[in-house]
């Protein structure tokens, strides 16, 4: 079974091995890129406390999402370079539709009023994406239409 503990266990076990790497080997992965595991592991706290039948509680669904997405662009960044947020920006929208839709999904209720947010802001989000993808590969688009 996949505890919070274990995750944890062995993120700390990746960033050991890449703060090893990193001080033996030139060019190696920078451990202090990992900083973004910082939004990464509270989110998974949220996601567990909002999972769990018994005692959780799934208001937490809605931080859990906005955690992790924003952790995960941020790491994406961090380790890939600045440069993506550029064409990425558009996930910060995305954060809160992610709760919100996993909210309604664990919500015994059903409530159809989240999902006019979650559509507003993931339409939002996924209108930005596209036009940042069409528009930086404009001058390729022309051929692959040919």
């Amino acid at each position: 079974m996949i505890t919070v503990r274990r995750v944890a266990g062995v993120l700390v076990i990746l960033f050991g091995v890449s703060v090893l790497f990193d001080f033996n080997m030139p060019g190696a992965i920078n451990p202090f890129n990992w900083w973004p595991m910082l939004l990464i592991l509270p989110g998974l706290g949220f996601e567990k406390g909002a999972l769990d039948k018994e005692h959780g509680n799934t208001g937490m669904a809605v931080p859990a999402g906005i955690f992790l997405t924003y952790g995960g662009l941020l790491l994406i960044c961090s380790l890939l370079g600045w440069h993506w947020m550029s064409r990425l920006w558009p996930l910060f929208l995305a954060g809160p539709a992610i709760g919100m839709l996993q909210l309604y999904w664990l919500d015994g209720r059903r409530d159809r009023g989240l999902l006019i947010p979650v559509f507003v802001l993931g339409g939002l989000s996924l209108c930005f994406l596209m036009f940042g993808l069409f528009s930086s590969l404009r001058g390729y688009l022309g051929p692959i239409l040919l």
